[in-house]
């Protein structure tokens, strides 16, 4: 069966909002689960990871973990959201995790508030 419309798809399918390098790192679900992707990995809270398969049909291309399929649609590199493949209804949305405010109360260089001590270089003009 040969569809006339193929070429017209091969050529103007659109490209992917969220990338397999976009989804790297550290996320958090609807479900408050922690997630790491490495590679094409997706590991979970529990532990057990899962691998993140392309998934191509005729007018897109995503990807897939085990039940669900990323919509590229309603997606964007900090904002996923992943619809049940057997509910089509059910979906989950993965977050970037948000800094803690205390992260960075440490770390030498960081912005400081408040009055500061002058810069020995400073002149009134």
């Amino acid at each position: 069966y040969l569809r006339y419309d193929q070429p017209w798809i091969e050529e103007f399918k659109p490209a992917m909002r969220v990338t397999l390098d976009d989804l790297q790192g550290k996320w958090t679900n609807s479900q408050h689960q922690d997630i790491t992707i490495e590679g094409d990995q997706c590991t979970f809270a529990d532990g057990n990871p899962v691998q993140i398969s392309p998934y191509d049909t005729a007018t897109y291309s995503t990807y897939s973990v085990p039940g669900w399929v990323l919509s590229q649609d309603h997606s964007h590199p900090n904002t996923v959201n992943w619809v049940n493949q057997a509910n089509g209804k059910e979906r989950t949305v993965w977050m970037r995790p948000s800094p803690s405010t205390t992260d960075d109360l440490d770390v030498t260089g960081a912005q400081q508030y408040g009055p500061q001590p002058k810069n020995p270089n400073f002149q009134v003009l």
